[in-house]
């Protein structure tokens, strides 16, 4: 996996830094699933705490792994799964008081009684979110955001309530929950099914319940959620989203967690719900800025990332950066396109990257804009760097060529490659690679064992052949390569 984002590594550790100058109400960036429990008592036996884990942040994966499901037990909520009739309580103008100063610590444990005996008071949530957004915390230092929907989000045909509350201070901490309830022989059951715990940079965030849409089309709509888990200095921020679907026993979160326990994320920016391409089923299309003020992350673009329905999970089918302005860049775009098995694109990003003289050269003292060196010349490009991405471009265009069976194209830009590159010149290591594959498919004429050769030889030799191409080379915020990924066809 070469996709990196360096600039939420950096905010994470900013935040960290900040936070233990005095730690909020909760831990950074938290958000945990709570199960709805099918062994849960059939009398409310009051709020349940759940607990959340901070977490650190990695690249999403470009696998397909199964959607992950929340176990963490909740049982506040009663009687959701009791065979009793979907029967709502009788609508109602009784007045009830909602407070802050309610039982419990944290805003599940606070409210989640509250909004489920104001529910079965009025008989519905006529009247909730205006309520709810007049609260406050702190002595009044935190104030409320609140959303409510009615939905059928569990395909049993009556509406559920569907709330989302979050208290915060504008630019610093914030705590929230999101909160599911059921209409259950007469009265209302239900509680939270998501807490989180980040930051809310202003009032007029569009974060909270992004969507209640049927996403994968399986006739059961989700509740796309998100919340800013890292903000960081110079208004940057780490946006994360979450898919949650009723599986008939608990809300699953669609989005597999990576190892760090982060989903979907969008770096200083945020996302929309689309179909983007046509096949029925909605993706989830993320958009991510730039970190301009943090040079060590290398020569950045903004990136659009695209979380496509698998059958399983919503998972990271894809991104596009916008136009190649350095070298590196159309190296790497045309490695993407290879991932995604778009040849002819890739090989026109190849293509640009050894012969358009309109794109830039990168040195490793190149950290900042030009407009930042004081009257200083900009850092010129490193000479070397150019030969070679020339030479590793043309080892990936030979690799095209026989992939789509042009053999006699591919020869021509063999011979050309081990012309050019020869000897102890850096670029001549993608030489020896191109000879690897060459000499191993024309003994074998399988794809996968000329890659399997090719992969040794980056593994043996890392420093020559990977870090020159990622972020050893080109700053922290870019991708890290491993060996598979100079040879893509391994399980052709």
């Amino acid at each position: 996996m070469v996709r990196k984002s360096g600039l939420t590594m950096l905010l994470s550790l900013l935040l960290a830094l900040a936070w233990g100058c005095g730690s909020p109400p909760s831990g950074p960036g938290e958000a945990t699933a709570i199960r709805v429990s099918e062994t849960a008592p059939e009398q409310n036996t009051g709020p349940t705490a759940a607990p959340a884990t901070p977490s650190s942040t990695t690249a999403p994966a470009t696998a397909r792994p199964e959607a992950t499901r929340s176990s963490v037990p909740t049982p506040s909520q009663g009687l959701w799964e009791s065979g009793l009739p979907e029967e709502c309580p009788a609508s109602s103008t009784t007045k009830v008081e909602l407070s802050s100063e309610g039982p419990g610590r944290g805003v599940a444990e606070i409210f989640e009684g509250q909004i489920r005996d104001y529910l079965n008071a009025r008989g519905g949530a006529t009247g909730l979110e205006e309520m709810l957004s007049e609260l406050t915390l702190l002595d009044g230092t935190w104030q409320a955001r609140a959303q409510v929907q009615s939905a059928d989000i569990t395909g049993n045909t009556t509406p559920e309530v569907v709330v989302e509350l979050t208290f915060f201070e504008p630019g610093q901490y914030s705590e929230g929950a999101l909160f599911v309830y059921r209409c259950a022989g007469g009265e209302f059951a239900g509680g939270a099914v998501l807490t989180t715990a980040g930051q809310v940079l202003s009032a007029d965030d569009p974060d909270g319940i992004r969507a209640v849409r049927d996403m994968n089309k399986d006739g059961i709509p989700e509740i796309v959620h998100s919340y800013i888990s890292i903000a960081g200095s110079h208004a940057y921020f780490t946006r994360q989203f979450r898919i949650l679907e009723w599986n008939g026993q608990e809300f699953g979160d669609l989005v597999p967690e990576d190892e760090n326990g982060f989903t979907a994320m969008a770096d200083s920016g945020d996302g929309v719900i689309r179909d983007r391409d046509g096949d029925g089923t909605l993706e989830l299309i993320l958009s991510n800025g730039l970190g301009e003020a943090y040079p060590d992350l290398g020569p950045q673009r903004a990136r659009t990332d695209f979380w496509e329905w698998n059958g399983v999970a919503f998972v990271l089918a894809r991104w596009e950066y916008t136009k190649p302005v350095f070298r590196i860049h159309a190296i790497w775009d045309g490695d993407d396109a290879t991932r995604f098995g778009e040849y002819d694109r890739a090989l026109a990003f190849y293509q640009d990257a050894v012969f358009n003289e309109q794109l830039l050269g990168w040195s490793m003292g190149r950290l900042w804009p030009d407009s930042a060196y004081s009257g200083s010349p900009t850092p010129t490009p490193d000479p070397l760097e150019r030969p070679r991405l020339n030479a590793y471009g043309r080892y990936r265009i030979m690799l095209l060529h026989l992939v789509q069976g042009r053999q006699a194209d591919a020869q021509v830009v063999y011979d050309g490659l081990q012309a050019r590159y020869h000897g102890g010149s850096e670029a001549a290591v993608y030489a020896v690679l191109a000879n690897d594959f060459w000499e191993e498919y024309a003994a074998s004429g399988d794809l996968a064992l000329a890659c399997g050769k090719v992969i040794e030889s980056a593994r043996t030799y890392r420093s020559s052949v990977l870090d020159p191409l990622g972020r050893e080379f080109y700053g922290s915020g870019q991708r890290e390569y491993q060996p598979e990924d100079v040879c893509p066809f391994a399980q052709e």
